[in-house]
């Protein structure tokens, strides 16, 4: 896994250049469901970050764009009212760079509620 840790740093240090500013991400709420928490997790497996959405959560139709936990590759989730995204959502293996702004389209495809239905 420390390989693997090594292999990305190196890759994302060569792909994106020095900055200062912060990766974000865009989500594309288009799952007929609100989402009430987002999960981040490095591609890597080293960091873990879980956020709740502010207020009722986002609801569909709407969008979100926040900072991304650092620049990197991340696999992302949600849940809210039951439903979560399986498979979870994963950025391209190179990363997302500071300064870039990372657009995930939330949809039906992935969605999953307990209990069987929507």
């Amino acid at each position: 896994m420390e390989d693997a840790a090594a292999d990305d740093g190196a890759m994302m240090a060569e792909r994106c250049p020095d900055s200062t500013e912060d990766a974000s991400v865009t989500i594309q709420n288009r799952t007929g469901s609100v989402m009430t928490t987002l999960t981040f997790r490095a591609c890597d497996g080293s960091d873990l970050v879980t956020m709740p959405i502010p207020g009722e959560g986002l609801a569909d139709g709407e969008d979100l764009t926040m900072e991304l936990p650092k620049p990197a590759c991340w696999i992302m989730g949600y849940e809210g009212g039951g439903c979560f995204n399986e498979p979870k959502h994963q950025t391209p293996p190179m990363g997302v760079c500071g300064g870039d702004t990372y657009v995930w389209l939330a949809d039906a495809e992935a969605h999953t509620c307990s209990g069987g239905g929507w």
